[in-house]
Formats: structure tokens, C-alpha cells, sequence
């Protein structure tokens, strides 16, 4: 019997973590976000490490930062309507 004891504490912790972790992933706002943030800093950087002196097209780097600016709107909108 010692050895279960604190477990109902534990499995309490486990369920709360779980609840909470699922209400963040089935806010959209919170996932749309997080996509296009991971999407814009996945651009970014490619830009960052393919750019070439003589291109002088940036798609990368404007598609990056408004996929990044985008992310961190929705991922703002998201902690804002959690409060």
C-alpha cells in the first residue's frame, strides 16, 4: 500500500495537464498560429541560408515575415481570449 501512496495527486496533475494542453489544441486561433509561425520561420531561415548576392527577388523573406507576423497575431489572439 506505500508505494500507491500520492498517486491520486499524480493522476489528477496528468488529467489537468491533459485538459489543458487539449483546450489549447482545439482553439484554432492557437493552432492556425502556430502553423503559419513555424511556416514563416521555416522561410526565413531558407532565405537566410540560400540567398545569393545577385537575386534580387525576396519572396522568401517577405512571405516569411508576413506568414511570422501572422502566426504571432493569431497566437496573441489566442492568449488574449484565454484571459
Amino acid at each position: 500500500m506505500a508505494r500507491y501512496i500520492g498517486t491520486d495527486s499524480n493522476n489528477s496533475f496528468k488529467l489537468n495537464l491533459f485538459l489543458i494542453i487539449m483546450t489549447k489544441l482545439l482553439d484554432l486561433r492557437f493552432l492556425i498560429g502556430l502553423f503559419f509561425l513555424l511556416i514563416g520561420l521555416m522561410l526565413i531561415i531558407y532565405f537566410l541560408v540560400e540567398s545569393r548576392q545577385i537575386t534580387s527577388e525576396k519572396i522568401n523573406l517577405w512571405s516569411g515575415l508576413f506568414f511570422s507576423g501572422f502566426g504571432l497575431t493569431m497566437l496573441l489572439l489566442s492568449l488574449i481570449s484565454r484571459k
